[in-house]
């Protein structure tokens, strides 16, 4: 047990899974997670980004965040859109992500997603929603 794992002893678990997993789906390289980052920037500073990883064809937005001064001007839109894209690119027909009941579920549905689960009292006293959309044109509903 430890609250500190050595990256080479994640690392083994990581090929152990992937090794597992690549006698039931074809492509190896598919498995690994392709990390990928997109960021907006005033004066070499972040402001704002969205960062993930590309998978067995879908994409995973782990991270997306605003500074609060450009929150309602389009700028996380643009920085999702610019990731989707950039999934697109790489061969991703679907992206999904997960967010708080007081974050931002309400900006992922206007932009298209759909709900597929929900964790009730995730942190304490809220919900966890994941949602997805595919990336083809077809119809998260």
């Amino acid at each position: 047990m430890s609250d500190d794992p050595a990256p080479q002893d994640v690392e083994a678990v990581v090929e152990g899974l992937v090794a597992y997993n690549s006698r039931f789906v074809e492509g190896r390289e598919e498995h690994r997670r392709r990390p990928l980052g997109v960021f907006a920037r005033r004066d070499g500073r972040v402001v704002g980004g969205a960062s993930g990883h590309s998978a067995w064809g879908w994409l995973f937005v782990q991270y997306l965040w605003v500074d609060e001064s450009l929150r309602g001007t389009g700028t996380g839109s643009e920085l999702l859109g610019r990731f989707e894209r950039r999934g697109v690119e790489r061969g991703c027909r679907a992206v999904w992500v997960d967010t708080f009941s007081f974050q931002a579920r309400p900006f992922y549905e206007k932009l298209g997603y759909r709900q597929f689960g929900e964790l009730a009292d995730h942190p304490p006293g809220h919900r966890h929603h994941f949602l997805w959309k595919p990336l083809d044109g077809g119809d998260a509903g």
